[in-house]
Formats: C-alpha cells, structure tokens, sequence
C-alpha cells in the first residue's frame, strides 16, 4: 500500500504526542482515487481467503434480525403490533422466514 504511505507522508499532520492525523483526507473529504486504490488493494489481499467469505455469509443472516429489532426499538407511541398477543412470534416468524429465504437463495446460486 505504498500509495497510501505516500498520502500519509504528504498530507499527514503530526500533532504534539506524536499524533498523527490523517482525517482530513481518510474521513472528511472523500479522496476517490484513494478510496479506489484501497479497494483494489483489500480485493487484492483477501480475494481468495476463505475467512471472508463465511464472515460475509454470516453476516447477511444476522441482517434481518437486525433490522427488524431496530424497528422494534424506536420507541414510537403507537405500533400496534407490540399490544398484539403474537407479535414477538410474529417477528420471530419473520426474521425466520427471511433468513430462511436468503439461505435458499444462497444454496440456489450455489454459494453454500
């Protein structure tokens, strides 16, 4: 990555501490010719770890589940669905079923 040691070098601010600071081109104003080098560089080291694939598997299921408790947690005054007396099996089932359904996609393209 001797492209992103060159940037470092060149627009990097070393603060008292020995502190470096490199936000103003990492975080703030988006270098897209940097971020694209980085890109090819991290393709480029983890395209055939197989670690990354499964992490990236896992994580696909866990998406739903996420999502739907993040709903469930915005505190709104009126959903209706938490006076239900099946609501939590109703999400359950619905975190279920999506899971299940992006596991069959996934055994379909024959990723599994």
């Amino acid at each position: 990555m001797n492209f992103l040691e060159e940037r470092i070098v060149k627009d990097g601010i070393v603060k008292p501490g020995n502190v470096l600071k490199v936000d103003s081109f990492l975080n703030h104003q988006m270098d897209t010719q940097l971020m694209e080098e980085i890109g090819r560089e991290f393709k480029r080291r983890f395209a055939e770890k197989e670690i990354t694939k499964i992490f990236t598997i896992v994580s696909v299921f866990f998406l739903p589940a996420t999502l739907i408790a993040s709903l469930y947690g915005m505190n709104f005054k009126y959903m209706p669905e938490l006076e239900w007396r099946y609501g939590y099996w109703f999400a359950l089932g619905l975190i279920l079923l999506i899971s299940g359904a992006i596991l069959s996609y996934f055994k379909y393209k024959k990723w599994l």
